[in-house]
């Protein structure tokens, strides 16, 4: 074999390896709107946290999802909830108003995470990084939830925080 075809043989290599380790940024970079420097930036949150929060809290435990990725990797999202209930811990029914709650969660809690799964299944890696999509997840994740908690409309639960919002994969 010749010298050049060597060369060439090298550059198609490392050509294909750089294409496989950068490929996923690049295909998330001209994923984006048009004018962002960062993935989501034009977009205004879809549930932007305001002022203090001080709870209380509920706590829903966490999840492992495998993401929806057609490569030949694997990515998953590790996400740890907690339920921002904002009752006024001054009221007399502050207690048994958070019990309330607690055992709802706990008695809905496979319905809730079979949903979360489900919906996280369906994301793609572009789906769950930047603070427009994380926050899109929240608004979801907060809606439905309450629909399945509270599904006379009085809904309770004020907002979603992440304990641990956490992705990973790739080879």
């Amino acid at each position: 074999m010749s010298f050049n075809k060597i060369l060439i043989l090298i550059a198609a290599g490392l050509a294909a390896a750089a294409a496989g380790f950068f490929g996923p940024e690049i295909i998330g970079y001209l994923q984006r709107p048009a004018g962002t420097d960062q993935e989501g930036d034009d977009q205004p949150p879809a549930a932007e946290i305001e002022g203090e929060i001080t709870g209380p809290f509920v706590d829903f435990g966490s999840v492992v999802v495998n993401l929806n990725e057609e490569s030949y990797s694997s990515f998953h999202i590790d996400l740890r909830l907690q339920f921002d209930v904002g009752e006024n811990p001054t009221d007399a029914q502050f207690k048994e108003q958070m019990t309330d709650y607690e055992d709802r969660v706990k008695r809905n809690r496979p319905v809730l995470r079979s949903w979360l799964i489900t919906y996280l299944a369906d994301k793609t890696v572009a789906d769950i990084r930047g603070k427009a999509n994380v926050n899109k997840i929240r608004t979801d994740i907060l809606n439905a939830f309450n629909g399945i908690l509270f599904p006379g409309g009085q809904y309770r639960l004020q907002d979603v925080l992440f304990d641990e919002y956490f992705w990973e994969g790739g080879s």
